[in-house]
């Protein structure tokens, strides 16, 4: 419908694992993973666009998320920028200000906070579109995969989009489950 804003939301794992370069290629996971951020952020920055766009860091040595002070848990997560138009602070953010750290987080724990973070930004908004989150990780970390129905029912009944975007993801084990790409 037009005059909807679509709201997305970019989680990025900075952790150690992404400070990876595979083997022929001379940019890292997080290197590749910031270049596929940016691109985001400058087509709805560079179309004008209405749209909200927010950052949530997990991986870093310190935590900055509602539920890690509500509920205790979801250690280094942070979220980074609150949605908002995407702006050229933004993007010199994403550009400038992230480097890998030296510290991990499960994803399915920042895919929690970030689903927390899209939920409250959007309940009272007027005129909501899509809603995408962007998880862009190798899952290299250690994770535990309890609660993941219910993650995925989450998505589901909040009409949250999920879209994982890592390297060599499709070689990977990872939220295999009931098939649902949601």
């Amino acid at each position: 419908m037009a005059g909807n804003k679509d709201y997305i939301i970019l989680c990025l794992d900075v952790g150690p694992s992404m400070d990876f370069a595979p083997l022929g290629e001379g940019d890292t996971h997080l290197e590749m993973a910031l270049r596929v951020a940016s691109q985001i952020v400058q087509q709805k920055l560079f179309a004008g666009s209405k749209d909200f766009v927010g950052l949530v860091l997990f991986g870093t040595p310190d935590t900055d998320n509602d539920l890690a002070s509500s509920q205790g848990g979801y250690d280094n997560i942070s979220v980074a920028w609150q949605p908002a138009q995407p702006t050229l602070e933004l993007l010199q953010y994403l550009h400038n200000q992230i480097q890998p750290g030296d510290t991990s987080a499960d994803f399915l724990d920042a895919l929690v906070v970030t689903m927390d973070l899209m939920v409250k930004v959007t309940e009272n908004a007027k005129r909501v579109g899509d809603r995408k989150i962007y998880l862009l990780t190798d899952a290299g970390s250690e994770y535990s995969d309890d609660g993941l129905g219910q993650i995925c029912a989450g998505l589901r009944e909040k009409n949250i989009e999920l879209i994982v975007v890592g390297p060599d993801l499709e070689d990977r084990d990872v939220g295999a489950g009931d098939g649902d790409d949601r």
